[in-house]
């Protein structure tokens, strides 16, 4: 089916307009005040400060690792918590944003992820060596010094079997690891483990899923653009399938069909925490041509050609 530009100009304000009604999405920062650690001095590479204290925070949940009787205890890697949430999964879990000296080491950071994320049911950390990239990251700027000082992205979600990082330095020490994968196993420990609780179901109510396409219908949005619609199984991840007449719009045309698809899904599944919401736009063949990039939901990208 044929489609103008005016049609789909039709598309992006119809949605905005009709997706008025539901909230406004407004992010709510509860953080637990982190316990504080001195563990001496040194020099961050890249802050240009002379001898400055860094102060290692350790999220309430992770525990003081004890090393046995005459063993050596080994140094922590230096960092600090930058931003601690709760998980919207589970009550079992947290996300977490780390400032880590420049210099740490592969095996450190790794270690330091273990004790973070031990016997917790869902956890997401993000590793930085500046403080101000990941002020900008919050701002959404992405330049040369993101890909040198963004280290790694981390997700542990026992739900879906997964536990694992993905490197993300482009430019640096560790560029060699750049989207690389390491998987991750849980140690066993002496006491048997209890069972693991059953995490609240993330999954939304049908009438997440049917709001959606009724404001869509409203919009008079047929399935000459959109095939169909469905959600994840993590129930986060809202999948729209386009019609080939949306490969032919514009770029610039496409990029705001999209941004306000994501916007519509964030006001009706997760207005509380717009980026949970998560957006994968594929064609008929299940191509992946835009979506959520993999920082958060709201950072959308579509094809180019």
């Amino acid at each position: 089916m044929e489609t103008t530009k005016p049609a789909v100009l039709f598309l992006t304000t119809s949605i905005l307009l009709c997706g008025c009604a539901t909230q406004q999405p407004s992010v709510k920062q509860t953080q637990e005040p982190p316990v504080k650690q001195q563990i001496g001095e040194d020099k961050l590479a890249d802050s240009g400060q002379e001898k400055s204290s860094l102060v290692a925070e350790k999220a309430p949940v992770a525990a003081q690792a004890t090393p046995a009787d005459g063993q050596a205890q080994t140094q922590k890697p230096r960092y600090e918590i930058l931003e601690q949430l709760p998980s919207r999964i589970t009550p079992n879990g947290y996300s977490l944003d780390l400032l880590m000296s420049p210099d740490a080491e592969q095996g450190e950071i790794v270690n330091l992820i273990k004790e973070l994320s031990k016997g917790k049911d869902h956890v997401i950390i993000r590793v930085y060596t500046d403080r101000q990239v990941y002020e900008d990251s919050k701002r959404r700027i992405f330049d040369e010094r993101f890909d040198r000082h963004f280290i790694l992205f981390y997700l542990k979600h026992r739900g879906m079997n997964t536990n694992e990082i993905k490197w993300m330095q482009v430019v640096g020490k560790f560029s060699h690891l750049y989207e690389k994968t390491t998987q991750l196993q849980e140690e066993a420990t002496a006491e048997p483990q209890k069972e693991a609780e059953i995490p609240v179901s993330p999954i939304p109510q049908p009438s997440d899923l049917q709001k959606f396409i009724d404001v869509l219908r409203t919009a008079g949005i047929d399935n000459s653009l959109i095939v169909r619609v469905s959600v994840s199984e993590t129930g986060d991840k809202l999948i729209v399938v386009v019609a080939n007449p949306w490969h032919y719009q514009p770029y610039q045309i496409r990029l705001q069909m999209a941004q306000s698809l994501w916007e519509l899904w964030a006001r009706i599944h997760s207005p509380q925490n717009p980026d949970i919401a998560r957006l994968k736009l594929t064609d008929l063949q299940d191509n992946e041509v835009g979506g959520s990039r993999l920082l958060g939901g709201s950072l959308i990208w579509v094809t180019k050609n």
